[in-house]
C-alpha cells in the first residue's frame, strides 16, 4: 500500500517536472500533491503502528518536519506564483521524495512481514 503512495507522489511529481510555472494546470497539480503527502504520511504512520515499527516516533518527527516544509514551499508559492519559487518548490518535493523513500522508508519493509491482513485492514478502517 505504501509503494503505491509513492507511486502517486512519484506520479504527481512527473507532473510537476514536465510543467512550467505559468501552466494553467500547475497550481491543481500542487495541491493535489500537497494533499498526498499528507494522506500518504497518516497511512505511512498508521502501517507502523500496526507493526510496532521501533522508531515511529522519530519517523513522526521528520513527517512533521517535512509537512512543515511543504506547506511553507506551497505558501510561498501561493503568494508569489514565481518561475523562481516554482523551480525551488519541485526541487525540494523531488530531493525530499526519493530521500525520504529510500533513506527513511526502506526501513519499515522488515517490519511489515507477516502482517499484510492487520495492515490492510488498519488502512480500510482509516478511510
Amino acid at each position: 500500500a505504501i509503494d503505491k503512495d509513492h507511486q502517486v507522489l512519484i506520479s504527481l511529481l512527473n507532473r510537476i517536472m514536465r510543467r512550467i510555472a505559468s501552466d494553467s494546470d500547475v497550481d491543481d497539480i500542487i495541491g493535489k500533491l500537497v494533499d498526498y503527502i499528507h494522506y500518504h504520511f497518516k497511512r505511512e504512520e498508521t502501517l507502523m503502528e500496526v507493526c510496532d515499527y521501533p522508531d515511529i516516533e522519530k519517523h513522526r518527527v521528520l513527517h512533521r518536519k517535512l509537512v512543515d516544509e511543504v506547506n511553507d514551499h506551497n505558501e510561498v508559492w501561493g503568494k508569489e506564483p514565481s518561475q523562481e519559487n516554482f523551480i525551488k518548490f519541485r526541487r525540494f518535493i523531488k530531493n525530499w521524495l526519493f530521500d525520504h523513500i529510500l533513506e527513511q522508508d526502506t526501513k519499515i519493509l522488515p517490519y511489515t512481514k507477516g502482517k499484510g491482513r492487520d495492515i490492510i485492514k488498519a488502512l480500510k478502517e482509516l478511510g
